[in-house]
């Protein structure tokens, strides 16, 4: 892919023991201007294991200039292209520069999809709609017959939403306990997200302020900066293979899915 001149190596490492190793590369064409102000640049990620247990995988990680946010998301939109090891490698490596061949293709369609969100203007029920997709409410597994006699209470939205019902909790109660420290730890995660929205960096910039756009970088920059981690390979490992992976996946999925709720199409 570099000897093709599409692509220009920019970092690579391993995780753990070097068990996982992997390499990002930086596109060579032309970047992504969201709004026409809100500079992306194209990155992919390549990443093998040397213990025969995994795969070969491709990802793209666009990266958000202004604050560094890693847009990662599985190529094609769905589960990572992966090269199993069950079969020669070496032909499957050809498979993946094949499909090298259609990844700016893909990167215009993900560009007309982030140009959509930009245009898509947010007001208060649909960032909360957002979140809740984004974030969703755990079933709270153990407070259900807690909780049954007195759901009737509830005054609006979510029934299990604890903030709404006045229910007696003894500290014996392990499990209650636990469901209520989730339910509290998703609730945390929404109100950050939201309030990045707002003061997220750059998301004040007047072109993009107030919309999808920037709604989804909120989550973004939450999960690469603002959540604890043990150690930056945890971290790395995490953001790009883990359950911070995943958010940002979710996060980017739940958007498309509210811009056809919404009646709004992306045009590539």
């Amino acid at each position: 892919m570099i000897q093709s001149g599409k692509a220009v190596y920019e970092t690579a490492g391993a995780l753990g023991e070097g068990e996982r190793v992997w390499v990002q590369v930086r596109m060579n064409s032309a970047l992504m201007r969201v709004a026409g102000v809100d500079v992306v640049e194209k990155y992919v990620l390549l990443s093998n294991s040397h213990d025969g247990k995994s795969s070969v995988q491709v990802k793209y990680t666009p990266i958000r200039v202004v604050c560094q946010n890693t847009l990662n998301m599985a190529l094609a939109f769905g589960q990572s292209f992966r090269a199993e090891h069950r079969r020669a490698l070496r032909g499957r490596l050809r498979d993946i520069q094949e499909l090298i061949g259609w990844v700016d293709k893909r990167f215009a369609t993900l560009g007309a999809i982030f140009q959509a969100m930009a245009r898509v203007q947010m007001t208060g029920e649909r960032l909360k709609q957002y979140l809740e997709e984004v974030f969703p409410t755990p079933e709270p597994e153990g407070l259900r017959e807690v909780l049954e006699p007195t759901r009737k209470d509830a005054t609006a939205g979510d029934p299990w939403d604890l903030r709404q019902l006045d229910v007696p909790l003894t500290p014996e109660d392990a499990k209650a306990q636990r469901a209520l420290e989730e339910w509290a730890r998703v609730n945390a995660l929404r109100g950050q997200a939201e309030e990045l929205y707002e003061t997220g960096r750059e998301n004040n910039e007047a072109r993009v302020k107030g919309t999808l756009w920037t709604a989804y970088n909120g989550v973004v920059e939450m999960v690469d900066y603002y959540t604890p981690y043990k150690n930056p390979e945890t971290l790395l490992r995490s953001l790009w293979f883990g359950d911070r992976a995943v958010v940002k996946e979710r996060a980017l999925r739940v958007a498309e899915m509210k811009m056809s709720e919404w009646g709004y199409v992306s045009r590539s």
